[in-house]
């Protein structure tokens, strides 16, 4: 972190913490901070102590958070749209609503701070619209691909790269020609 940002916290020198060694900066030259403190980092609805060390050098930033902040943010850095972007975390438990007790695995979860009233009418609501639900991809055959497709972002002049051949188990091979069979007879592929 660097002073100005410090100062514009309202922080005092008092609140810095000694630290035993220099800061080697991009220019290869030692820089010795004036402290150390910790602070509370709030990103999107996570909260983590982080150790930041203060600097009194002239900087266009206000404080730059490493490797270890991101790991443990569980966030992911692009350089190129100057962004972090973060999974975001239930912001509540759910609870999971069967519909049909012959197929476990047709349900919805709901948020558990809806009051008895709302969750029988949204349950109700569900199951009056169950039709629009695709449990599995042989549940939306022939949908337009013009509607809805996946694309990947390649570099257009980019050359292809032969890999390597990759055997599969026997046993996986033939699972996997059956989902393929049965994916395309879906027109999901």
């Amino acid at each position: 972190m660097y002073y100005d940002a410090f100062k514009q916290l309202k922080l005092r020198d008092t609140d810095l913490a000694p630290v035993t060694s220099p800061l080697v900066g991009f220019n290869s030259q030692p820089e010795w901070p004036m402290g150390k403190i910790i602070l509370l980092v709030k990103a999107g609805s996570v909260v983590k102590q982080v150790e930041f060390w203060v600097l009194k050098v002239p900087s266009t930033y206000n404080l730059i958070l490493g490797r270890r902040w991101l790991h443990a943010m569980q966030a992911v850095a692009s350089t190129y749209h100057q962004v972090i972007r973060a999974e975001e975390k239930a912001v509540e438990e759910l609870v999971e609503v069967r519909i049909n007790t012959e197929s476990p695995g047709k349900f919805f979860l709901l948020g558990s701070s809806l009051a008895a009233q709302e969750r029988t009418e949204m349950v109700e609501f569900l199951v009056a619209n169950i039709e629009v639900f695709a449990w599995t991809p042989y549940d939306m055959p022939g949908i337009d691909p013009s509607f809805f497709f996946h694309q990947l972002n390649v570099f257009p002049n980019a050359h292809p790269v032969i890999q390597r051949i990759r055997r599969s188990a026997l046993n996986h091979t033939e699972v996997v020609a059956e989902e393929v069979k049965n994916l395309m007879e879906a027109r999901a592929i």
